[in-house]
């Protein structure tokens, strides 16, 4: 049985995609006891709801959403969380601490060139004193002063200490570094392969200007290392970091030049199973983050179904539920951050939003930009209250900026896997890599040009006011757009009464 989204203005439809989505967020933020009287509460609400008669989409919705509680609830139990230390005898004993072994759970990212940041899985805690000799499984922080790259499960040592900050978070500071034998041979080789193929990248980006190199990095490994570089800077104040920001357009490009490749060689099927299988590779190469995940999921969902299913926004809502109980389900672990919120909430404006948004939009718009305009303005809607909420300000040209600069970054994402290629002579290489340098700079001055507009910036105390007033908007565009819809199907249908009951008085 498939959860049927008809006409959006059917609130069970509509609610049934949001109360998934609300379930993941409050399991994202709710540890120990609060995640057991959440489960009580909620659990015995739900077991109601899916006994209704009647209702198919509901009683599923609430299936789900149990589901996705029993799964919060058991990684809440055995993962508990281990940032925070208050014990005062804990926090001495920790701090004697000058050498750390562990495995790294996500790529390590340079901090303005001098330094990096990377997150262990701290197995033992020793001493050089002999003190101090225990084994846990404990997330932390490590800046690190090294000018090497260090990748998702690779085994190190770190000699160092522990530095205490406000509220009992302890960071790692640390400056020297050893890699070590891993427990699988089966792990070592898999992070070696990777680490080997996002090396090869860099070696062959290396022949580039630096900034060039690094918006090549971003788009083709997510990886922006440095985050003082320039043209991020812009991106972010021409309202368009999203770009910047690994997720379902980089995903297009890249399948969709495979997906071409391997239909002119084999059968429509076996090229849609070989893609989705280079899909794969490409998120876990990447590392895996939420935006890419979800986009990963959805693809493999979408490609499997007819050309038809992909252009019915009620089919792609369907998908879009089933999208997000399953990266919940695999991958509870990306369920949570800026990057897992903004990312569903854009696609769900998109798709739940821009169709009905276009029909506001002036008639003398040509429909190629009105359809990109109304996605932007869109997404721009149903996220913005969480820009507000995570970063506490708004760049309203986003809105613009987007389309123009989405097109460009396209076309030099494109490019940029050119450049990876094996090229006969130097000759060509030294072709293309002017050609990426120019399209550079093009996209260096429209982004230049869009960040000299006003931004929104909310003071720290009144972010949750400008939170509600962003939710608010949202709100209200919704309600417009599917009266002004009603209204207008109505004129349409009032229309053609008139026409037929004027045909019949004719007659």
């Amino acid at each position: 049985m498939d959860i049927s989204f008809g006409n959006i203005t059917d609130i069970k439809d509509l609610v049934s995609v949001l109360c998934i989505w609300g379930i993941c967020y409050l399991l994202s933020s709710m540890e120990g006891t609060e995640m057991v009287i959440f489960y009580i509460i909620s659990v015995s609400f739900l077991v109601v709801i899916a006994g209704i008669p009647g209702n198919p989409v509901v009683t599923i919705t609430a299936v789900i959403c149990i589901c996705l509680i029993i799964t919060g609830l058991s990684r809440s139990i055995y993962n508990p969380s281990a940032t925070l230390i208050n014990d005062e005898a804990i926090l001495k004993i920790i701090q004697q601490t000058d050498s750390l072994q562990g495995y790294i759970f996500s790529d390590s990212r340079f901090i303005n060139g001098s330094k990096q940041e990377l997150h262990i899985t701290a197995v033992n805690f020793l001493s050089s004193k002999k003190e101090l000799a225990f084994s846990s499984q404990s997330r932390v922080t490590v800046i690190l002063y090294n000018s090497n790259r260090f990748f998702k499960g690779e085994s190190v040592e770190l000699k160092g200490k522990f530095v205490l900050f406000e509220q009992g978070t302890l960071i790692f500071y640390s400056s020297e570094i050893h890699l070590i034998q891993g427990e699988s041979v089966i792990n070592i080789k898999a992070t070696a392969l990777r680490k080997s193929c996002i090396e090869y990248v860099y070696r062959k980006l290396s022949g580039l200007p630096y900034e060039v190199s690094e918006l090549s990095a971003a788009l083709l490994l997510g990886r922006k290392e440095d985050t003082s570089n320039p043209i991020i800077k812009l991106f972010r104040q021409a309202g368009c970091a999203h770009i910047l920001a690994l997720s379902g357009m980089h995903l297009q490009v890249i399948s969709g030049i495979i997906a071409w490749l391997l239909s002119r060689i084999m059968r429509r099927k076996l090229s849609i199973k070989i893609t989705s299988a280079c899909v794969m590779i490409f998120v876990w190469i990447t590392g895996g983050k939420p935006s890419l995940i979800r986009s990963m999921i959805m693809f493999i969902i979408l490609s499997n179904r007819r050309y038809q299913d992909h252009l019915n926004p009620n089919f792609l809502l369907t998908a879009l539920s089933y999208t997000i109980a399953l990266q919940f389900l695999l991958f509870p672990a990306t369920c949570s951050g800026p990057g897992y919120y903004l990312s569903y909430s854009a696609i769900f404006g998109i798709l739940a939003l821009s169709g009905r948004i276009a029909i506001l939009l002036p008639g003398f718009i040509p429909n190629a930009v009105r359809s990109l305009l109304s996605a932007s303005l869109a997404a721009f809607t149903v996220s913005s209250p969480f820009l507000v909420h995570y970063f506490g300000e708004i760049y309203p040209i986003g809105i613009l900026a987007s389309i123009p600069i989405t097109l460009l970054v396209t076309c030099y994402m494109v490019s940029s896997m050119i450049i990876l290629l094996p090229f006969p002579s130097i000759d060509f290489f030294r072709i293309f890599q002017q050609l990426l340098t120019a399209q550079f700079k093009f996209i260096e001055y429209v982004t230049r040009f869009f960040s000299r507009t006003p931004v929104l910036r909310i003071e720290e105390n009144t972010i949750f006011s400008a939170f509600s007033v962003s939710s608010g908007f949202m709100l209200l565009t919704v309600f417009i757009s599917i009266e002004y819809s009603i209204y207008k199907i109505r004129s349409l249908s009032d229309r053609s009464v008139a026409g037929d009951s004027y045909q019949l008085n004719k007659q």
